[in-house]
């Protein structure tokens, strides 16, 4: 134990030593600073004012007042059945009419009962 503290204070002392030499170095190469700033007369600056830009006010859109009419004239006037809410196809029409709720809800609880009747059934059959 003893060696191992002896090895350790050497250690403290050489790194030590090379900390005070490190500073020392940087002390010598460091230029000395400028001085403080209430020191340093500030010279007024002269500039003009900002001039008036355009760059922050909106622009009004001024589209041609007959546009819109000019557009419906050009088409052949509009069709309201094409704002129509009506988008199935035939196929889902008869998809929907073929499928019956009732039946598709009987096959899967026949199928759930005879799933558990089956585990009943081998449940019992184990303890026989």
């Amino acid at each position: 134990m003893c060696e191992w503290r002896k090895a350790r204070q050497a250690y403290s002392k050489a790194r030590q030593v090379r900390l005070k030499e490190k500073k020392k170095k940087e002390r010598e190469e460091t230029p000395p600073s400028p001085p403080p700033l209430d020191c340093v007369k500030q010279l007024p600056i002269n500039a003009p004012p900002a001039p008036e830009t355009t760059i922050l006010t909106p622009q009004p859109l001024s589209p041609p007042a007959n546009d819109f009419q000019d557009h419906v004239k050009i088409n052949g006037g509009l069709d309201f059945a094409d704002f129509d809410n009506d988008t199935s196809s035939p196929f889902d029409n008869m998809e929907l009419k073929t499928i019956n709720d009732m039946e598709e809800l009987a096959q899967v609880n026949e199928m759930f009962y005879s799933l558990k009747l089956l585990k009943s059934i081998a449940d019992n059959c184990r303890f026989l």
